[in-house]
Formats: C-alpha cells, structure tokens, sequence
C-alpha cells in the first residue's frame, strides 16, 4: 500500500513539475506557437479567396479570429466578442469594425445575427457591414452609419436581448435601420449556450458535482493539456461520430424552433413598431441548406444541426410573415460563396449588403 502511494506521489509530482515547465518555458510564446504551428483548414483556393498574403498570415488571422479572441461576459445577453486589434480582425466596443463608416451620422444601421454577420474568416473590410457601409456612401447616403453586432451562435431570441439592450441605452433613436439576419443557428442551442448549462447544472450545491465539474475543468486548463491540445489540432484530423435521431424526434425540434422562430419575430415587431425603428428580417444564405446537401446530416451535442434538417427547417421558416428570404441567392452562382461550410466569401458578403440596400432604401429618404 505504502509503494502504491509513493508511486502516486511521483506521478503526481511529474505531473505538476512538468506543467510548471511547459507554463514557464512554452505559454509566454503561446501565442507565437499558435500563430506558426497551428492548423490551417483551407486549400489555397481558400486562402486567396479569405485575402490574406501568406498561409502565415493566415496563422494569425485564425487565432486572433477564434483561439485569441475568446469572449466576455455582455450584462442580461450572455457574451460578446472580447476586443481585439489586429491586421485584419477588429472589435471595440461597438463590435466588429466597420471600414468608412463616418464619425457621426444622422441615423444609424445596426445589423445583428451570428458568426455570418460578425463575418468570421473574413477581414474587417469583407463583412456584410463593411460592404454596406461603402454602398450606402457610395450612393451618397453618407448621413447612415453602419454598426455590425453579430455575434458567434447568437439566435434569434439574444439578437431580440441585444435589441432591447441597445433601445435601454439609448444607442438606438427613431427613424434608425435594424437589420436581422436569421436561420442558420435558430435549430439548436449553440456551443456556448451548452457551456453555460452544463455550468449550472453541475456548480451547484451539489458537493460532489462541483467537485468532479470543477476538477475536470481544472485539469482541461493546464499547461500540459493546453500545449498537447495545439500540437493535437495541428497533426490530427477529428471526424465526430454521427448519432441516430428518430425521425419524430427531428420533426418535432423542427415545428418547436419555428414556433420560437415566429414568436421572436412578433416580439421584433412590436419592439420596432413601439420604438419608431425601421426593422427587416432577412433567412440568410447557409452552405449546409443548398441542394448539395440535402442528404447529408451531421449532428453536434446530440442534437440535429445541419444537413438536411436544417434544409427543411429553412422551408418552415422562409415564408413566415415578416421575413424577406435570401436564403436561395446564391443557387445558381458558381463563383465561391462560402470559404467553410456556412461563412462567406467576400463575393458573397458583398451580394448580401447589395440586397439589405435594394430593401432597406425605400425607406431612407
């Protein structure tokens, strides 16, 4: 018995020096080793499409992008995208930068949604907003500022908190533009919604609960784990197993997220109607609903995402009252629309701010 916990002594002491090491010697560079040795999940194709110099400059762009940016804690919303400064990623305190927007404008355009607006994998001035941005001044509607508050895995019902947030504040005024861009991740909850449940569900008063949740997050964020989950992400390809749903299961999910869908949208409406403010809700393009896929299914945290049932949930939701579907744009375009499976290229950003003008400017005068 007496070998048995020296020898848990050592390994817990190996253990422990050897994080101390790798903390010291290895994470004050972390950020160069994700930069040089990270992955890079695109063809060259891609990466000329993205716009960036180099597959180095690419490295960079990723991790300040996902891995350098993380998030904070936004008061009654949930998160944000924490700020940051770089050559081609940019957040303040007013979101994703927005190239030529003016200092100061007689309206404003905020445009909410998720990763697809934010505009991940694209540069600051590729984003839906940006375009927009340029269009309206380029058409001398120069008095329009443009705001982009998308957000990763924001649905519809935090796009409505973030509105009523900003009409508290007073950020919005009557007679500004509101434009939602919705669908791709109304069919299940996003990662960090399931991040703050689990949260919940297991620091609770629950000793045991707390305990075993909490060492397992300890351990997920040592040294030791971190180095070998960069070194892991650049030399081996993940493939999640696929799970069965019943197919009742899926049909239902389905006419329970449109019927969320729909009782946001009212909700939108009254808000706009109540506020003076000019509101357009557009079902966005997303890879994942085109033809091509139709049949493909591809489940994450065992729920259904997207594949073919999210192709279906766009039929439910496209013709719903008080939405304007772009959805099917892109179909019979053969240039590159999307540099991953649901983000878009700059060619196709740009197509989707030409369509928010052509809607949004019978309004403007």
């Amino acid at each position: 018995m007496l070998r048995i916990l020296n020898i848990v002594s050592y390994l817990i002491t190996i253990l422990f020096l050897s994080n101390i090491l790798i903390a010291l010697i290895f994470f004050p560079f972390e950020k160069k080793l994700r930069e040089n040795f990270g992955s890079i999940p695109f063809n060259d194709k891609i990466i000329k499409v993205i716009g960036v110099e180099n597959k180095k400059e690419l490295r960079k762009f990723i991790y300040h992008t996902y891995t350098g940016s993380y998030y904070d804690y936004d008061e009654f919303v949930g998160w944000k995208e924490r700020k940051v400064k770089s050559k081609y990623f940019n957040v303040d305190q007013n979101g994703r930068f927005v190239l030529e927007r003016p200092s100061k404008c007689k309206r404003n355009v905020y445009i909410y949604g998720s990763s697809i607006t934010f505009g991940y994998l694209s540069k600051d001035q590729n984003t839906i907003a940006s375009f927009l941005q340029k269009i309206l001044i380029r058409n001398n509607y120069k008095n329009l500022c443009v705001y982009n508050h998308g957000r990763a895995n924001f649905d519809s019902f935090r796009e409505n908190l973030l509105l009523k947030k900003h009409i508290i504040n007073e950020n919005l005024n009557q007679g500004d533009f509101v434009i939602f861009l919705d669908g791709s991740t109304e069919l299940l909850p996003s990662s960090l919604i399931a991040k703050f449940k689990n949260d919940l569900k297991y620091q609770s008063n629950n000793f045991y609960n707390n305990f075993f949740y909490s060492f397992l997050q300890f351990l997920k964020s040592t040294p030791l784990i971190r180095f070998y989950e960069i070194i892991e992400s650049k030399l081996i390809n993940k493939k999640s197993n696929l799970k069965v749903i019943h197919k009742n299961k899926i049909d239902n999910l389905i006419q329970d997220k449109k019927k969320l869908f729909s009782k946001n949208l009212e909700m939108r409406k009254n808000l706009c109607s109540n506020y003076n403010l000019n509101c357009f809700t557009f079902i966005e393009p997303n890879g994942y609903a085109i033809e091509e896929f139709k049949n493909k299914i591809i489940i994450n945290d065992q729920n259904i995402y997207y594949g073919k049932h999210i192709k279906k949930f766009y039929d439910e939701i496209k013709f719903i009252e008080g939405t304007l579907n772009i959805s099917e744009m892109f179909n019979e375009l053969t240039d590159v629309i999307y540099v991953d499976d649901i983000h878009l290229s700059p060619y196709a950003s740009n197509i989707v701010a030409e369509n928010i003008f052509l809607h949004i400017k019978k309004k403007i005068n």
